[in-house]
């Protein structure tokens, strides 16, 4: 509203790209990955009505490493912080977004309870000098 009073000539168009600029909500949800179906219909109107919002989760991935299957193959677990938003693909095998953006992390990222670690997956898809965590 601030931004429409001192711009009151700007189309819609111009101010929301401001605002783009300036302000960028995401939100951690570290149970995207394992959310039910009806969950992540939930998301997509999240997304369809903040279409400049995007949500951060935690991906893990097992690979079977030392070439062997069965009995002698070896599991490593893989954990990637990843972004999704309004224009990312939905994979149709799987009803969720590809992610737009997955860095990759040194290890398990939940130490404690799980809170704190999962809203620092979301910082680097961040940017600025302030940023505002809320815990819901």
């Amino acid at each position: 509203l601030l931004l429409r009073a001192q711009l009151p000539q700007a189309p819609d168009a111009k101010i929301a790209a401001l605002l783009s600029v300036k302000h960028r909500c995401v939100v951690a949800m570290q149970r995207y990955g394992e959310m039910t179906p009806a969950e992540l219909e939930d998301v997509e109107v999240l997304l369809e009505d903040f279409p400049t919002l995007q949500v951060s989760f935690i991906e893990e991935r097992v690979n079977t490493t030392n070439g062997h299957r069965g009995r002698g193959a070896k599991q490593d677990v893989c954990y990637f912080s990843c972004l999704i938003d309004s224009t990312c693909e939905i994979d149709p095998t799987t009803g969720r977004r590809k992610p737009r953006f997955r860095v990759e992390l040194p290890g398990h990222p939940i130490l404690g309870d799980g809170k704190a670690d999962n809203q620092n997956c979301a910082i680097p898809f961040t940017r600025g000098t302030v940023l505002q965590m809320i815990d819901a």
